[in-house]
């Protein structure tokens, strides 16, 4: 069973003498360090999480998304019309986001995440997924100025991902990911949703996909089969009852999110096995894929570390019973 990740990853390390992301942050916008050294900390922060997910076994990781301060904004930074405005609760979590305003026609005024995607690539001996906000969830984010309608609004994201989606194809990315935890947020516009995800993943030759977390799929579960991606992540710990809804898909990878990225505590691994083969009974383990239920960064990178660990060893233990 192949194992991945969400996206983001601890900027902190757990040990003292390691290198602070989050100090370098702070002294390069006291004046402390040049923007020199604030750049050599980013990529060594990056290296980090990389060394760490490959040390672990994962096969398809991540850059950690160490230079994104919350999800929405490394792309709302990359337009034109859209400024910052005032902070909002991160969903269900203990952290906030500063809101998107869209102000006017949003173009994109640099690559969002294209010079991201190389430099872990060139770091990395395993493949590395790029990840980006989904447009139902960008749009869920932010405050709408401009654009006449939520439609209209997702629409115009819609093109402007197609646009990065094409130029990570070009620096050879495999693998394209969607965070949507919004989502299940509106079912109404599940139809609207895979028009845009058509449109977004439109000549791309890789795996384009989606990854729903925080939020129950219950309001959607029965559409999920119908969206136009070669794989579908689902949280499964903050909703355990969500295992039950999940609905057969015939060409979609499933990328279960069975251990829970917002909790040190280790899963148990009889408790994993069983809900593997609960999933099983509706998608063949051969198009099933690991993973945390979100991103790594709500905990410390030592428990991070110990949690992919975990993961790794289940899926190596459950790949062996396959093999016999």
């Amino acid at each position: 069973m192949i194992t991945t990740v969400v996206g983001s990853y601890p900027k902190i390390p757990s040990i003292r003498d390691g290198v602070n992301l989050r100090k370098a942050i702070n002294d390069a916008e006291k004046g402390r360090i040049d923007s020199g050294r604030l750049e050599e900390v980013y990529r060594l922060t990056i290296r980090r999480c990389i060394n760490d997910q490959q040390s672990a076994g994962i096969d398809i990781i991540t850059d950690g998304q160490i230079r994104w301060s919350e999800l929405s904004w490394p792309l709302a930074s990359s337009l034109n019309s859209v400024r910052a405005g005032g902070l909002r609760r991160f969903y269900d979590n203990n952290v906030y986001y500063r809101r998107p305003q869209i102000i006017d026609l949003m173009s994109l005024s640099k690559d969002i995440i294209v010079d991201e995607y190389r430099f872990a690539a060139e770091n990395s001996v395993r493949p590395v997924k790029a990840v980006l906000c989904g447009p139902i969830t960008f749009c869920d984010l932010a405050e709408n100025h401009y654009y006449k309608s939520f439609n209209r609004l997702a629409e115009a994201m819609a093109e402007i991902l197609a646009e990065e989606v094409h130029r990570l194809q070009k620096a050879g990315c495999r693998y394209i990911q969607l965070d949507e935890p919004s989502l299940p947020l509106h079912p109404r516009r599940m139809k609207v949703a895979a028009e845009l995800y058509s449109e977004i993943f439109k000549g791309f030759s890789g795996e384009g996909g989606v990854f729903i977390y925080f939020n129950s799929i219950r309001p959607i579960a029965r559409s999920l089969s119908s969206l136009p991606v070669k794989f579908l992540g689902l949280d499964l710990v903050s909703h355990p009852r969500d295992i039950d809804l999940v609905p057969s898909l015939d060409d979609c990878v499933l990328i279960a999110g069975l251990f829970d990225g917002r909790n040190i505590m280790l899963e148990n691994e009889k408790q994993i096995r069983a809900d593997v083969d609960r999933l099983s009974r509706k998608i063949s383990p051969e198009r099933m894929m690991l993973s945390p239920s979100c991103g790594l960064e709500f905990l410390p990178q030592k428990y991070a570390q110990a949690k992919m660990n975990k993961l790794c060893e289940v899926a190596r233990k459950l790949n062996s019973v396959k093999a016999r």
